[in-house]
């Protein structure tokens, strides 16, 4: 039984070491040592939360056509649930490419760029490490702000494939921002001019 185990977990193995990105660990190691992710994390939870108070604030004081309990909850259930995603599909596209436009060019400043393409990493295992980088920290935004919004989930009026599809497209736009952030570090020429752009 135990000959079995091993020869099946020798494929799992293979597989768990070519999809290995040095790069990749180095890189969230070093972004989550420092404070600022955690600060980066707190101020956009803080704007969501804001943004879904004011929704909610907004809805319970208004007036209008006489409706059932039921029916007033989920209005403001889908009102706050849309307000939460639109909020964060406005900072998000804005947010994210800043965590990527400094990968190539902080290497390429610092002069370590000509050392990290001497490993046996390839380029494109370089980028992408640097790119899961950035877009893991867009992804624990997202998730982050999933507990804000659950007050929708609890009113009501959003029904779980609406869910999953927004938080889809939420994670597609983090990812498509933070390519183009990254596209813009390997072009330009210093962080700066990556960031504006």
């Amino acid at each position: 039984m135990t000959d079995l185990f091993l020869r099946l977990g020798q494929p799992v193995r293979r597989a768990w070491d070519q999809m290995e990105n040095p790069v990749l660990g180095r890189e969230f190691r070093a972004r989550m040592r420092g404070g600022r992710t955690y600060l980066i994390q707190g101020v956009f939870t803080l704007v969501v939360a804001i943004g879904v108070l004011i929704t909610y604030w907004a809805l319970l004081n208004q007036g209008g056509p006489v409706q059932s309990l039921n029916e007033k909850a989920a209005t403001t259930g889908r009102a706050i649930w849309t307000w939460g995603c639109l909020i964060q599909a406005f900072l998000l596209p804005l947010m994210v490419p800043a965590f990527t436009s400094g990968a190539i060019t902080l290497e390429r400043e610092r002069e370590m760029l000509e050392l990290l393409l001497l490993t046996r990493q390839s380029p494109f295992q370089i980028c992408t490490g640097k790119l899961g980088s950035g877009v893991g920290l867009g992804l624990v935004l997202v998730i982050g702000s999933v507990p804000v919004l659950s007050l929708a989930i609890m009113l009501g009026g959003v029904a779980p494939t609406e869910i999953l599809s927004c938080l889809a497209v939420l994670a597609t736009s983090v990812v498509a921002s933070g390519a183009l952030g990254l596209a813009a570090s390997s072009i330009a020429p210093k962080t700066m001019t990556a960031t504006v752009a």
